[in-house]
């Protein structure tokens, strides 16, 4: 298996590229204990990797996480699988080098966590990979190419007043996504992932309540071409997206 060294020869932080703020509605001191911030690593892919460096960064996964790659149909899939899981080991190594990927466990759903390590969640769309890392709380994290689609094969994913605001809204396409990131967070959070739970969940305001927890979305625009959300159960107050870039 190939050591973390190896795989840091092979991907480099690029860039911070940005502090996103999100400014609390209710005074800082009154809920200082109630707010949490995010790192985001994130890396673009726009073409297959030479089979020579996708080969040693699908070797430097734990075996079950290699078999797993080998299994997507298309290049596109696998090369989101194996990046999603290097941006989380970056993340490991940042934070203290003492985890790694044979330290996650999964909830009946699939749900990953690192017991001892910070929550984190993974998503990726069109050519973009990213990971989120809380500090506290479950975290759940979509991101979506803003695509053309017919958005009427997914009313019924949707509230009756959800549909109403998209069908009314300046952009439907655009609304159409931001609720959809924003339900498909709240889900990942919670520990299901996309489920048929959908139609029962109303993500019109920032603070969405589902099946007795609360959630708060923040969202994701950082991103050109793509919409995105945080879920938590602490209000966030700002995220930093690091680039990273394989050389």
């Amino acid at each position: 298996m190939a050591t973390p060294a190896a795989f840091s020869n092979n991907f480099r932080h690029l860039a911070t590229d940005k502090i996103f703020i999100f400014k609390p509605k209710i005074p800082l001191l009154q809920t200082f204990e109630k707010m949490t911030s995010f790192t985001i690593y994130y890396s673009y892919f726009y073409q297959p990797l030479p089979s020579h460096q996708f080969t040693a960064l699908q070797l430097a996964l734990p075996p079950e996480m290699q078999q797993q790659a080998t299994r997507y149909k298309k290049w596109e899939s696998a090369h989101a699988y194996v990046l999603g899981k290097h941006l989380l080991l970056q993340a490991l190594q940042a934070a203290s080098g003492t985890f790694t990927l044979h330290n996650i466990s999964y909830n009946k759903y699939q749900k990953p966590t690192i017991q001892g390590f910070y929550p984190f969640n993974i998503s990726h769309s069109g050519n973009l990979v990213i990971c989120a890392v809380g500090q506290q709380g479950p975290v759940g994290v979509d991101i979506e190419q803003c695509k053309d689609l017919d958005i009427n094969d997914f009313k019924n994913q949707f509230t009756i007043q959800e549909w109403q605001q998209i069908q009314q809204a300046a952009t439907p396409l655009h609304t159409f996504y931001e609720y959809w990131t924003k339900k498909e967070a709240v889900l990942k959070a919670d520990g299901r992932g996309l489920t048929d739970h959908l139609s029962q969940l109303s993500v019109i305001h920032p603070k969405v309540s589902f099946d007795n927890n609360n959630w708060h979305l923040a969202p994701i625009h950082f991103f050109p071409g793509y919409i995105g959300h945080i879920a938590n159960s602490f209000e966030c107050t700002h995220v930093e997206f690091i680039k990273m870039e394989l050389q």
